[in-house]
């Protein structure tokens, strides 16, 4: 059985454009016990992974700079004597081929969004053979203070969609800390 303090000298990258959502990503981790950072494009991906030690990063497939499929093979490429770096893919597409668009690409897993904590403790168990759930047990309802915590770490100014969006691409901080 892992105690918290193994589990927190896995690094985990969080590799998300959307503020919201690896803020929630990055609190759910640190939550787990977990060392989390973040990043906010491929290319910073990239360049974080050359100069700190990360164990898995979850990445975003579709962000702007540079996508979670090119810096999948960007990082293939320079990780390809080590093959030490899980790479597990984010989107919010679950079509049939999503997962083995990922798969194809590099990636060794994919999640859905949202991710869910139960969802990212499996793949932590799988991908790094730390059992989470041992140590921080996933609930149904997460304790008042960890939802305080999260919404501290939202943007203070309200979301907002430009007259070019489409509303329905888009969860409210509401919607994100309701599961």
């Amino acid at each position: 059985m892992n105690n918290a303090s193994n589990l927190s000298t896995k690094k985990i990258l969080v590799v998300e454009d959307n503020l919201v959502n690896r803020k929630v990503l990055m609190k759910q981790i640190q939550i787990m016990g977990y060392d989390v950072a973040g990043v906010v494009n491929g290319q910073e991906a990239v360049e974080y992974w050359q100069n700190h030690q990360v164990d898995l990063m979850l990445m975003d497939c579709q962000m702007p700079v540079m996508d979670g499929y090119e810096a999948t093979d960007t990082l293939r490429q320079l990780d390809h004597e080590k093959q030490s770096l899980v790479i597990v893919g984010l989107t919010a597409n679950t079509l049939p081929g999503d997962r083995q668009k990922c798969l194809n690409a590099g990636m060794d897993d994919y999640l859905p969004k949202p991710a869910f904590q139960k969802d990212l403790a499996m793949i932590f168990d799988k991908w790094l053979g730390c059992d989470a759930e041992t140590v921080v047990p996933v609930e149904t309802t997460a304790p008042a203070r960890d939802i305080t915590s999260i919404r501290e770490a939202m943007p203070t100014a309200p979301l907002r969609i430009s007259d070019n969006q489409n509303p329905s691409q888009y969860y409210s901080s509401t919607e994100l800390l309701a599961y």
